[in-house]
């Protein structure tokens, strides 16, 4: 046998049949939507409904799909939102928290893979995702039509307004897309991240193409930017207050390195504790970082907790990189919601740490 596999073979011998409680502990259900739902990136469980049982799917190019018996159905039964019907690339789903009734689904996949779908702006429903209604602002005819060719993220912030933010990239120019954000349920739009200063090219044209956003606990927002110039990826803070998310409020929280595509996870009990998955110089995961000081002071407050485990990976035997030098494609984070020790990053394989990264 090559090298790889007589490793692994001598790994599976000594694993043998006495730990299969590792594989059976672990009870996986399929939930669909089934086969015409499209790969899944948006989801979430309707905060209407206590029991947990419906929930919205969003297909990159599937369409959007509800089910009333996620939890409890056999079989689940989705139902295609017919509503949904001038763009399948259905990318992200957000509800307000305020006033649940009301969601947002983000279309167009903006991470350059070759199969993606452009998207046509933002649809909004305001009754808890029966019917959709595509908002003029953000798609052909709107003032801000170049700015939502691609939607990666919205979220929306618990205050007066009930603000909309939208991370977005655009199809059509340089100084384009950046952070959208909408004070009245998206009829209008600002840009609030992303500077242009006239010089009549790219050049002087930064961080309009945002990957994420976040809600740190006491209402911080944290986002990911990269010049597409340049490919440079960087950590931005609004602190929390009055003017949050204002243009001109945003602190440049990058750790240092060089970095590309960044997604971030904001401790649920902990203001302070934030966590950023980096994809590197290259195609691979570059590193993983933590702050529990909020990155006050950006070039010492991120702790490397990069991953050091190794293992063989579709045939490369003694890798860490767990993307599979896709991290400008597949890269994701998640806190468990009561544990900010527990933490989850996903390429193509899924890695877990219940002790913040030691």
């Amino acid at each position: 046998l090559p090298k790889g596999e007589q490793r692994a073979a001598e790994i599976m011998a000594a694993i043998g049949s006495n730990n299969t409680s590792l594989i059976s502990a672990m009870t996986w259900a399929e939930r669909g939507p089934n086969n015409i739902g499209g790969r899944t990136r948006g989801f979430i469980f309707d905060q209407n409904d206590a029991t947990g049982n419906t929930a919205l799917a969003g297909g990159v190019g599937g369409g959007l799909w509800r089910t009333t018996n996620f939890k409890t159905g056999s079989p689940i039964t989705w139902t295609k939102i017919a509503s949904v019907s001038q763009n399948l690339a259905i990318t992200c789903i957000a509800q307000d928290p305020q006033t649940p009734n009301t969601m947002y689904a983000g279309t167009g996949e903006g991470f350059n893979n070759i199969d993606a779908i452009r998207g046509l702006g933002v649809y909004k429903s305001t009754d808890a995702g029966l019917t959709w209604t595509l908002l003029a602002s953000t798609t052909t005819g709107g003032a801000n039509v170049n700015d939502f060719s691609y939607v990666q993220k919205i979220l929306v912030y618990n205050n007066a307004n009930h603000d909309v933010y939208v991370a977005c990239r655009s199809a059509a120019f340089c100084n384009n897309g950046g952070l959208m954000r909408s004070s009245n349920g998206g009829t209008s739009w600002t840009t609030v991240l992303g500077t242009y200063s006239g010089c009549g090219n790219c050049t002087c044209a930064t961080d309009f193409k945002v990957f994420d956003i976040e809600r740190s606990a006491s209402g911080d927002l944290w986002v990911s930017s990269v010049t597409e110039t340049t490919g440079l990826g960087k950590i931005w803070k609004s602190p929390a207050g009055a003017t949050v998310g204002n243009a001109g409020t945003w602190v440049d929280k990058t750790p240092t390195g060089t970095w590309q595509r960044i997604e971030l996870a904001c401790s649920p009990s902990n203001n302070n504790r934030v966590y950023a998955l980096l994809q590197g110089a290259t195609s691979a995961v570059g590193g993983i970082r933590r702050t529990d000081d909020g990155a006050a002071t950006p070039a010492t407050s991120w702790v490397s907790i990069d991953n050091a485990t190794v293992w063989c990976d579709g045939g490369t035997p003694n890798t860490t990189d767990f993307s599979r030098g896709q991290a400008w494609y597949d890269l994701t984070m998640a806190i468990k919601p009561n544990d900010d020790n527990t933490v989850f990053v996903g390429g193509v394989d899924v890695m877990q740490t219940t002790n913040a990264g030691t």
